[in-house]
């Protein structure tokens, strides 16, 4: 995990932060939120995204307010001659490990720039058994707040742009039937004030680092992940 994962957005979503359309993604850059869970209210619209994919974080300002902004799935970027930032795909970085996360000294999350903690929200994400992609997402409808590391990069223009990594857990068992090696790190409500507290050191992270299932979930398989449609039998797997 996680390969890909899935946005169902609506118009009533644009309505909320007075975007045209939902898939108005760059115009979201910087608009502040009350609510992170708000700007997935709606289910008309579907959108898959995968590695190098820009997708919206959610981010802790300095002044504490939570605010949406565009990154790059994949946290190592490298620039050309011109400045141009581009993911480094010589390491794969979309996934971050959480014991890496926690790691002290020379790790890549500790060098220039150094990672802080984001959220990416989610309808729900893809694991793979053998060619067949299963869609995991929660039983209740509601959606995920996956917990994500990012880097903010300087720009030639003198602003920045940010590379992001999902956090992983390891595997759950009641997954393990699909995907036994991994499990993505899900943020709660009541989390998320902890998650995005920069003053709070990474290595002090424990409290996330067991894998578990805080609601039912549903699995079942796709014929193609870039359609909504699902077929084959429902599992629903129970929360811990």
């Amino acid at each position: 995990m996680c390969g890909a994962f899935y946005v169902r957005q609506s118009p009533t979503l644009a309505a909320y932060f007075g975007l045209e359309s939902p898939s108005d993604l760059g115009e979201w850059v910087g608009r502040e939120i009350i609510n992170p869970r708000r700007i997935l209210d709606g289910r008309s619209e579907f959108t898959v995204f995968r590695p190098t994919d820009r997708v919206l974080v959610i981010v802790q300002n300095k002044s504490g307010q939570y605010i949406l902004q565009s990154a790059r799935w994949w946290l190592l970027m490298k620039s050309d001659v011109e400045g141009t930032l581009t993911p480094h795909q010589e390491y794969a970085t979309f996934n971050s490990r959480i014991d890496k996360v926690m790691a002290t000294g020379r790790t890549l999350h500790n060098t220039r720039p150094k990672s802080f903690r984001v959220l990416i929200p989610a309808s729900g994400y893809y694991e793979w058994l053998g060619k067949v992609p299963y869609a995991i997402e929660r039983a209740d409808g509601e959606p995920i707040l996956f917990g994500a590391m990012a880097k903010a990069y300087p720009t030639p223009e003198g602003g920045y742009e940010l590379g992001v990594s999902i956090v992983t857990l390891p595997g759950h068992p009641k997954l393990a039937h699909i995907h036994p090696k991994s499990l993505p790190l899900m943020i709660e409500d009541n989390e998320i004030p902890h998650w995005l507290d920069r003053t709070l050191a990474n290595q002090h992270l424990h409290s996330f680092a067991t894998p578990m299932l805080k609601h039912d979930m549903n699995t079942q398989p796709k014929s193609d992940i870039k359609q909504p449609e699902l077929f084959g039998e429902l599992q629903r797997i129970a929360a811990d």
